[in-house]
């Protein structure tokens, strides 16, 4: 499985990004899409919640690796939890 923070942008199109993985939303609630954290704390609190339950890889489109700035914590403990990082033309990823 990947994690895919789109903002539900793409929806059930971006089972595309990575072909043969399962996608899911960040944050999720009873696998449906729940929105962005209200907090820090909450967007941390979700991303140890999707690497516990076995998430593997976190994807950004470049329309929401704002979420890196405006998370600072989220985004440490993004980089500790999933280090190898990548980027493309249009999608930034993490993977443990």
């Amino acid at each position: 499985a990947y994690v895919l923070v789109d903002d539900d942008e793409w929806g059930a199109s971006s089972n595309g990004v990575l072909p043969g993985r399962t996608v899911v939303p960040f944050l999720v609630r009873d696998g449906l899409y729940w929105g962005p954290p209200g907090d820090d704390e909450a967007a941390v609190a979700a991303l140890e919640e999707a690497h516990g339950a076995g998430a593997e890889i976190f994807v950004f489109p470049w329309f929401t690796e704002w979420w890196l700035d405006h998370y600072l914590g989220f985004g440490e403990a993004l980089r500790a939890l999933f280090p190898n990082e990548r980027r493309g033309d249009h999608l930034l990823s993490f993977a443990a």
